[in-house]
């Protein structure tokens, strides 16, 4: 059939396609093809792990975690996500100071995902993740921040994005120092009435909701 054609881009349109039946046979296939040389159809057997009923499927999905192509890992970095794997949480983790956007979105979506709300273990990974260049990343970083707001570390590390260039990402940290009990949040988001930007009046309205959810006076407004 087409899957063993000698022309590369006909294989691998073959196998994107079996990758998307739900069939046993066709499933057993493609684990066959596991090993196989081209980046682009091993891609599309971790495609097809993401939902596969086969004793194989999460060992392979966690081989492909080490693969050196980037569609092969990418793709089995989603799939792990989709089968909530939490075995494979660590080695997941594991790629999240990727250089290509593409990985560190797909890792840090599925650290989110897959981590145990306010473990202590990745405040530090969240942490430097609000330095990210990508303000998607620092976004759910700030949010996953908020499952830590009884840590005294929590106001510092949020307040920084009270200055972020992204709106979203302001707008997200002063609403988790809003509910913030820690003396030291009203100090981060004061630092939010001073917003120069041309969101500057939405910022300052959210500070000022925000000053007021921890309890300070009315009279600030």
């Amino acid at each position: 059939g087409y899957v063993a054609d000698k022309t590369p881009a006909i294989r691998q349109a073959a196998v994107y396609a079996l990758a998307r039946v739900k069939d046993k046979g066709v499933l057993a296939d493609l684990v066959a093809m596991k090993a196989d040389g081209d980046p682009i159809i091993r891609a599309q057997v971790a495609h097809a792990m993401s939902k596969a009923e086969h004793p194989e499927a999460e060992k392979i999905l966690v081989m492909y975690l080490d693969d050196f192509e980037q569609p092969v890992k990418l793709n089995a970095i989603m799939a792990v996500r989709e089968r909530k794997m939490t075995g494979a949480f660590d080695k997941v983790k594991q790629l999240v100071a990727s250089r290509s956007l593409e990985i560190r979105l797909e890792v840090v979506k599925t650290i989110v995902a897959l981590a145990t709300k306010g473990d202590p273990e990745l405040f530090q990974t969240y942490q430097e993740l609000l330095y990210d260049a990508n303000a998607e990343i620092r976004l759910m970083a700030v949010t996953s921040l908020a499952d830590y707001v009884g840590d005294p570390r929590t106001a510092p590390a949020v307040g920084g994005a009270v200055t972020d260039e992204n709106l979203q990402v302001k707008l997200k940290a002063l609403a988790v120092l809003g509910k913030s009990s820690d003396s030291n949040a009203v100090e981060q988001v004061i630092r939010g009435l001073f917003d120069s930007s041309k969101e500057a009046r939405q910022v300052k309205m959210a500070a000022l909701d925000a000053l007021e959810s921890i309890g300070l006076p009315r009279a600030v407004k």
